[in-house]
């Protein structure tokens, strides 16, 4: 179903990825075993559903006279929803966006089935309101992603097991994990569009760079967010020895007893969970961490500003809305 590409605010690009998840008609399903998980996921209120929004902005900003095309973005919502319930299993984390994750609230083997069965309905998705050539571009793309996001969580997983990464690690991590995903919604949206591959190019490079920020800063609330707006207790990165951009940037600038310290730290069991997080913390703060993460988000948005620069050269036209979404996301709190 396409929409009409009108000046419309965040809310109604929301309230489009909301009515195209609503055709699943999960809630009809059966088993419901099988899609009750899958659609408490997907239905749960406050989602901000960031990627298909942006693949829809990027559609409305390079093509403003056509309709809207919402499956394809909405397929990576999907997807990026499996993926959260496959890591919920792998952390082992009760909480996801303040309510029980699937794997707390339904168990392991129905996260882990919902999950798979999630990524097939993405699938479904990827292929609906689309032309058979513009579709092998989507699938090429699509495919490249889920890749890319499998190996940046394994590479997650065996980070955790080290001391240290090095911050070029760390940025190729997340790269794969989170900014890829985000990158391919700009890139899907430019693609419906159906500009030029030079364009497509610029498209995905703002996204890979929003999606950089985005990651640094959700390591950076993680810790010295606020848990209620956050939406699960703070310092859950610190417990589940992720080698996030704080512990990174600390590492590289530490000296050796900082290091001794901070390796001590970081290996102090759960059971002093209160403890193990305030001297983490105490020591981000003796290196003044939290202002080099904030220097490092501020550079990323700024080369994304670049690449929306050379969008808005290519069409003439000011990406109002984009521009507006990024400065919400550089001031978000959640």
């Amino acid at each position: 179903m396409s929409h009409s590409s009108k000046a419309m605010d965040l809310s109604a690009y929301r309230q489009m990825v909301q009515e195209t998840l609503q055709r699943l008609q999960l809630d009809k399903r059966t088993p419901q075993a099988l899609y009750a998980p899958i659609r408490y996921t997907l239905e749960q209120e406050g989602a901000k559903r960031v990627r298909p929004v942006l693949a829809l902005l990027m559609q409305a900003f390079l093509r403003p006279e056509a309709p809207l095309v919402a499956s394809p973005a909405v397929a990576l919502e999907v997807f990026h929803n499996f993926t959260l319930l496959h890591d919920d299993v792998m952390d082992n984390s009760p909480v996801r966006r303040g309510k029980p994750s699937v794997y707390a609230k339904y168990g392991l083997t129905p996260a882990i089935l919902s999950g798979d069965a999630m990524l097939i309905l993405a699938y479904q998705m990827l292929t609906e309101e689309v032309s058979p050539e513009m579709l092998s571009d989507l699938m090429r793309d699509f495919n490249r992603m889920a890749t890319l996001v499998m190996e940046g969580q394994q590479l997650d997983l065996e980070y955790e097991r080290l001391d240290s990464v090095s911050k070029e690690q760390y940025l190729e991590m997340v790269g794969y994990k989170t900014a890829v995903l985000i990158a391919t919604a700009t890139r899907f949206g430019a693609i419906l569009s159906k500009v030029d591959a030079e364009q497509v190019e610029h498209a995905y490079n703002f996204g890979w760079n929003l999606g950089i920020a985005f990651q640094l800063q959700d390591d950076y609330l993680d810790l010295y967010g606020d848990s209620e707006t956050f939406g699960k207790p703070l310092g859950g990165d610190i417990l589940e020895g992720k080698k996030t951009i704080l512990h990174t940037l600390a590492y590289a600038t530490a000296s050796q007893a900082q290091r001794q310290a901070l390796t001590g730290a970081m290996r102090r069991p759960n059971e002093q969970a209160d403890e193990k997080i305030s001297k983490v913390k105490a020591l981000y703060d003796e290196m003044k961490v939290a202002i080099q993460v904030q220097t490092l988000v501020r550079d990323y948005l700024a080369e994304a500003q670049k690449a929306l620069e050379s969008l808005e050269a290519f069409t003439g036209r000011e990406a109002t809305s984009l521009r507006a979404f990024v400065s919400k996301l550089a001031e978000r709190n959640t």
